[in-house]
């Protein structure tokens, strides 16, 4: 059984770690990154030695997030026997198969989570009442500067961390947002960060590959449910056609969730040379996006969560995703 630790714990563990290798959620968005370049800060401003790891590469969107530290994150990046002497460490990441093929090549022993439904699979802080992995990583921060630990938080962390939660409340439009998110944020700008810059990066700049990809998804929207469902679906060929970057396929999602009186969102693609269908939904209303996408193994947050469908078909797929949708809603 997997231990629950509270944050003077996880700060603890953190202050404690000399070597560290911190794994984060392949397709990374910028909460995953972010939190993970941001802890592997801390570990180098206490004197310790970190690495970040992803099963897939950042897109250029989020290349600004490792600058000056790694120009990569593959595991072949890593220097010979380091992985042999460090702690393992995830972010960002609510299950296993969540973190890939660096799952079986590296064991964490803790977490650091604000997912509220998923598979635990170390010791480790989870607080579902966060609205990004960001905030957890600063509350760590500012724990380990208020125990003498940290000397000071540096403008590269700080931007970090406000990618991280700027990104998954959506530039703080979305429902996760709260009031401690807020004064996390006002921390975090008093500092004297661009974050214009940061959340235009984020949200405003988007490249050939990604508006294919949105035009894509706004041309093959479908509404259900007297047009309270909008989805997406996308074959490999199609994605293929388009020349659009595995990265880039959130923007099937946000199509989908821009529909005027649409409560519940979701696009289903299959990427060239995956024999699944990868779903993601969003919701407002009375419909959890968890619960819907734990019914096929998946997780997430109540208005924000994605799951895997075994097969090829993106039409079956969507049809057992659309049929569950129904069941659940008023």
């Amino acid at each position: 059984m997997y231990k629950d630790l509270a944050l003077g714990e996880i700060t603890a563990e953190i202050a404690g770690v000399n070597k560290a290798l911190v794994l984060f959620h392949a397709r990374p968005d910028a909460d995953a990154a972010g939190s993970a370049f941001a802890l592997a800060d801390l570990i180098k401003d206490m004197g310790g030695e970190a690495y970040c790891l992803c099963a897939d590469e950042l897109p250029g969107r989020l290349a600004f997030l490792a600058e000056g530290d790694q120009e990569s994150v593959n595991a072949s990046s890593l220097p010979e026997g380091f992985a042999d002497i460090a702690r393992v460490i995830a972010v960002d990441s609510a299950s296993p198969s969540q973190l890939g093929e660096l799952f079986g090549k590296f064991k964490p022993s803790l977490m650091i989570d604000h997912h509220g439904v998923g598979e635990r699979y170390a010791d480790g802080y989870v607080d579902p009442f966060s609205a990004a992995t960001g905030e957890i990583i600063f509350a760590i921060a500012n724990e380990l500067k208020a125990k003498s630990l940290l000397p000071c938080l540096k403008l590269k962390t700080v931007e970090r961390i406000y990618a991280a939660i700027s990104s998954d409340t959506g530039g703080f439009r979305f429902s996760n947002t709260t009031s401690a998110t807020h004064r996390a944020a006002a921390e975090l700008l008093s500092y004297g960060i661009d974050a214009a810059e940061i959340n235009r990066r984020l949200f405003e700049s988007k490249s050939p590959s990604a508006l294919r990809a949105l035009k894509l998804g706004l041309e093959k929207m479908k509404y259900a449910c007297d047009g309270r469902v909008c989805y997406v679906a996308v074959t490999a060929d199609e994605i293929e056609r388009e020349k659009i970057e595995k990265s880039d396929c959130d923007m099937f999602i946000e199509a989908a969730r821009s529909a005027e009186g649409v409560e519940v969102a979701f696009s289903v693609r299959n990427a060239p040379g995956d024999d699944n269908c990868r779903v993601s939904v969003r919701t407002v209303g009375s419909v959890n996006a968890a619960d819907l996408c734990a019914v096929f193994g998946g997780g997430g947050h109540a208005r924000a969560a994605g799951c895997g469908i075994c097969g090829k078909d993106v039409c079956l797929a969507a049809e057992a995703v659309l049929k569950e949708t129904e069941r659940r809603l008023p």
